[in-house]
């Protein structure tokens, strides 16, 4: 059985060519409450560190942090993540009560 990566075998992830706009990408905020809110990945509504989770068609990978956007990019990209973005969700826990108490 062939070692996968990310969730995705190599044959899949040649399938699909990168994709260079991560902007595009969105993630979700679960805030305290367990409400949350989708946000595209430049658009995070606070500043870091940041703790993130990563669920694909394979495991789950959880315990993930980031002091910036920028380093939360890189962990995709060094994943292959950003190759289908269909079938990533990135949830980002914030300390936050609720969407309100960021307002």
């Amino acid at each position: 059985m062939e070692k996968r990566n990310y969730g995705f075998t190599k044959e899949e992830r040649a399938e699909f060519p990168p994709q260079p706009n991560q902007e595009e990408m969105n993630v979700t905020i679960r805030y305290e409450d367990n409400s949350e809110e989708s946000f595209l990945i430049n658009e995070i509504p606070f500043e870091g560190p940041y703790s993130f989770n990563i669920f694909t068609i394979g495991p789950a990978l959880f315990g993930y942090k980031a002091d910036s956007v920028e380093d939360i990019k890189k962990t995709l990209s060094e994943g292959f993540l950003t190759q289908r973005p269909d079938l990533v969700k990135i949830v980002i826990f914030s300390d936050l009560k609720n969407k309100e108490a960021r307002v």
